[in-house]
């Protein structure tokens, strides 16, 4: 369901994009234990709020995400998840936690060795 909430965000679709994403965090929540994909599935609905400009929405939801990915999470895929994080707070005119966020997932990327999330 997130990699067809993606495209239909990409594509202009944000609110059906929007419910997708609350759907499949729902379903998650049932059905996984992993707070790993619980978070990063919040990240992407607090990533897609900021498209249907719920923007306080979209930092707790994806404070909240980011949390649950620092106790479960690979360096990786937190470092994925905080580079969207930082445009969320950039949007939200939180400019200190987006340097800070973007700072640290360039940390965890170069220690993953993840070079592709060097962006």
């Amino acid at each position: 369901m997130t990699v067809r909430s993606n495209i239909q965000r990409r594509l202009g679709h944000v609110f059906d994009a929007t419910r997708d994403l609350e759907a499949a965090l729902d379903v998650v929540k049932k059905v996984s234990t992993r707070q790993e994909v619980i978070g990063a599935t919040m990240v992407e609905l607090g990533f897609t709020y900021v498209f249907t400009l719920r923007l306080r929405r979209a930092v707790r939801v994806c404070e909240e995400g980011i949390e649950r990915l620092r106790d479960d999470g690979t360096r990786t895929q937190l470092a994925r998840m905080l580079r969207k994080t930082a445009v969320v707070y950039t949007l939200n005119g939180m400019i200190r936690s987006a340097r800070a966020a973007r700072e640290e997932a360039r940390q965890l990327a170069e220690q993953a060795r993840a070079f592709d999330q060097l962006r």
